[in-house]
C-alpha cells in the first residue's frame, strides 16, 4: 500500500515490506489505497484479516481516506463484521457470514474497450439504490457508467453471493483498506502469496505498471 498522504490517512502505519496495515491508537474508519489504479482489465488482490473490524474493496483517486471504502461514491467495499457490501454509504446484506473469515479476495472487472452505457435509466437506477451523500439529485462529480463494469469479491475461490457491483462508474481504482480502532489487516498482490486460485480471466495485482 502507498504511504502518500493522497493515499493512505496519516494514522495508518503501513508497513511496505509485509503489507501489514494497522491503526493502533485511534477510533474510527481510516483508509490507505495502492499506489497504482488501473482503469481497464481485470485485476485481484486478497486481504488477510488479521483481527478486527475492516472494509476491503477498490475506490478512485477521489474517495475519502478518513473515512471507510464505500463511504461516499468512489469506492466500492465490503465489511467483514457487518456482512455487507457498501457504496454511497448504503449497505446491503450478503449471503455469508464474514465474520468467521480471515481473507478474502478482490476483483475488479473492466472490459478493454471503456464503452460506457448511454442508457440514462441505468444511471437512474444507480443513483436510486445509491443516492448521493448529499442527498441532492446530483454527486459531487459527473460520472459515466461502465457497460461492463463489475467488482466482486470472494472466499475460498468462490464468489460471495449478493457480494456484486454491477453498473460501476468508469474511473482508474485502487485497492483499498479501510482499519476500524485497533485492526489489522495484510494487504497481498503476489499471486504465489494467495491463498485462493486466481479467479478465470484475471491477473494479480501485482502485474500492475
Amino acid at each position: 500500500m502507498c504511504t502518500a498522504l493522497t493515499h493512505s490517512a496519516p494514522q495508518l502505519q503501513v508497513d511496505s515490506q509485509t503489507g501489514i496495515v494497522s491503526m493502533p491508537c485511534c477510533k474510527g474508519y481510516c483508509s490507505s489505497k495502492a499506489s497504482h489504479g488501473v482503469e481497464s482489465g481485470s485485476w485481484y488482490f486478497e486481504v488477510e484479516i488479521i483481527k478486527g473490524s475492516v472494509r476491503v474493496g477498490w475506490s478512485q483517486a477521489l474517495a475519502e481516506i478518513q473515512a471507510p471504502v464505500g463511504y461516499d461514491e468512489y469506492g466500492y467495499g465490503i465489511s467483514n463484521k457487518q456482512s455487507k457490501i457498501f457504496h454511497c454509504s448504503r449497505g446491503y446484506l450478503v449471503d455469508l457470514n464474514l465474520n468467521e473469515l480471515n481473507r478474502i479476495g478482490c476483483l475488479l472487472k473492466v472490459s478493454a474497450d471503456l464503452e460506457i452505457e448511454p442508457c440514462s435509466e441505468i444511471k437512474e437506477k444507480v443513483e436510486k439504490k445509491y443516492p448521493p451523500l448529499n442527498f441532492l439529485t446530483t454527486y459531487n462529480v459527473k460520472q459515466e457508467i461502465l457497460k461492463s463494469g463489475e467488482i466482486q469479491f470472494f472466499v475460498e475461490g468462490k464468489e460471495i453471493p449478493g457480494a456484486k457491483f454491477e453498473n460501476i462508474f468508469r474511473a482508474k481504482y485502487f485497492p483499498t483498506v479501510s482499519i476500524f480502532g485497533d485492526a489489522q489487516v495484510k494487504v497481498i498482490f503476489k499471486e504465489n502469496e494467495f491463498k485462493f486460485s486466481v479467479p478465470e480471466g484475471a491477473s494479480a495485482y501485482e502485474f500492475v505498471s
